[in-house]
Formats: structure tokens, sequence, C-alpha cells
């Protein structure tokens, strides 16, 4: 049951970050066909869910060297593949990419906040 549920909450955060990629991203448009999105958002939280941890497990030296910040390279890499995958989503140059990923992070970042409330509350 856990799974599902986290794996909800990724597509809600995967679909809310494309979004506001799109919105306020100047070069990174997303198609606006809700059959389309909804394809291009499940293929995000596929690559987030089975191709994430592999990069994370290879990469984890320089995550750790980093203190962390490489995983924002993986979740670029992510979303410059399915930028190549698909023609759904257009991410045109490296500015929209990298401001793109500092989005689709925080969309992530505030669904992990909002499903696990700390302890003490």
């Amino acid at each position: 049951m856990k799974l599902i549920a986290k794996i909800l909450v990724l597509l809600i955060a995967s679909a809310g970050g494309l979004l506001l990629a799109d919105y306020f991203v100047v070069g990174f448009s997303v198609t606006h066909d809700p059959e389309s999105f909804i394809i291009l958002t499940a293929l995000f939280a596929v690559l987030q869910f089975f191709l994430r941890p592999i990069l994370r497990l290879l990469f984890l030296p320089l995550i750790l060297l980093t203190l962390g910040l490489f995983t924002l390279v993986i979740n670029a890499v992510l979303l410059g593949i399915l930028d190549f995958s698909t023609a759904n989503l257009t991410i045109e140059g490296l500015q929209p990419l990298i401001f793109g990923t500092l989005i689709m992070a925080a969309a992530h970042f505030a669904a992990t906040i909002l499903w696990h409330p700390s302890k003490n509350s």
C-alpha cells in the first residue's frame, strides 16, 4: 500500500512540477493535451522510480562529495532523457533545463514534505 501511495505522490509532484516549469521557464514547453500530459507525467514518474535509484547508486561518491547537489544533475539527466524520448516535452537549451530541474526538484521536495510531515506535530 505504501508503494502505491508513493507512486501516486510521485505522479502528482511530477505533474505539478512540469506545469510549473512550463508556466515559469521560457524555453520549457509541455503539451497541453490532457491525454498526452498524463502519458508524459507517467513516463517521468517511471524514470524517477526505476532509473533514478540506479543513477544515485552509480554516482554515490559524487553525491557525497558535493553534499547532495549532484542529485540535481541526475534530475537534469532524467529530464533530458524525457525530452529526447517524447515529443510532448520541449526543452530549448541548457538554461531552461537547469531552471526546469530546479522547479521539478522543488515540487518533489514539497510533495515529500507534505506526504511525510514531521513526527513532532
